[in-house]
């Protein structure tokens, strides 16, 4: 399964739909009146926030307590891998399709920003030589905030109403 193909695929059907808005939410605007909400002239039975770490920032979720957290990958080819399960030894090792892999690891807590670092680089470059034996090929080197909690239990809010 390829993620990104899946999701992109799904934003253009919800977008033709028009029940996918992809925009900064205000969230004073919107109304909330019984069983539905209503939205910029549009309402709707259910409102899924796609907001990561930002959701931090939603007044409908402030009791929630994230704790966000950046985390560094490298999206390395590997093509004498011998193995397509997911593989902990320090770092992770995902197979994400063919010979490429996700390899990451890390939290950086009280993260400024979401650029990868030259130490995060040096650091998983460094596990990559640590575990494989084998030749491998850098593809790219990526970073992102994760919406973590301190507790590391996912959080769902699954109410139909919104306090």
């Amino acid at each position: 399964m390829h993620l990104p193909v899946i999701l992109d695929g799904y934003r253009k059907k919800w977008l033709d739909m028009g029940i996918y808005l992809e925009e900064k939410f205000v969230y004073d605007q919107l109304i909330i009146s019984g069983d539905t909400y209503a939205y910029q002239n549009k309402k709707f039975s259910n409102i899924v926030f796609c907001e990561g770490y930002q959701a931090k920032f939603n007044p409908f979720f402030q009791n929630i307590k994230l704790a966000p957290s950046k985390g560094e990958v490298l999206i390395v080819k590997i093509p004498e891998a011998r193995f397509k399960k997911m593989y902990k030894d320090k770092v992770f090792f995902v197979n994400l399709y063919d010979d490429v892999f996700w390899v990451g690891s890390g939290y950086e807590w009280n993260c400024k920003d979401d650029k990868g670092t030259a130490n995060g680089y040096i650091a998983l470059e460094k596990e990559l030589k640590r575990v494989l034996n084998i030749s491998y090929e850098i593809l790219e080197h990526k970073a992102a905030i994760r919406p973590t909690m301190h507790t590391r239990r996912a959080y769902i809010n699954a109410s139909r109403t919104i306090h």
